[in-house]
């Protein structure tokens, strides 16, 4: 990929642009989610593998699949943990 660097301003709510060439690179879509990580005095940022993007392929649906499939499974997984706790 090669190295880039960036000056971006953060505005009062902590947020920033990440810039055009490096969201192309990285195919960072709207909506995309982002792991934050502080290390060593740095802020890390790194795409995040969503559950439907991890498992894909891995089950047979007879159905069209619903829009944020993330969501719907994370509450599944949330039900069941009250369930079983």
């Amino acid at each position: 990929m090669g190295y880039m660097e960036y000056v971006v301003q953060m505005d009062s709510k902590g947020r920033i642009v990440i810039p055009k060439e490096i969201r192309e690179k990285l195919q960072l879509g709207n909506g995309r989610r982002l792991k934050v990580k502080y290390t060593n005095g740095k802020i890390v940022l790194e795409p995040a593998e969503g559950i439907a993007e991890k498992y894909y392929g891995l089950f047979r649906v007879g159905r069209p699949l619903p829009e944020d499939l993330d969501e719907i499974i994370v509450g599944v997984v949330e039900k069941w943990w009250r369930k079983a706790t």
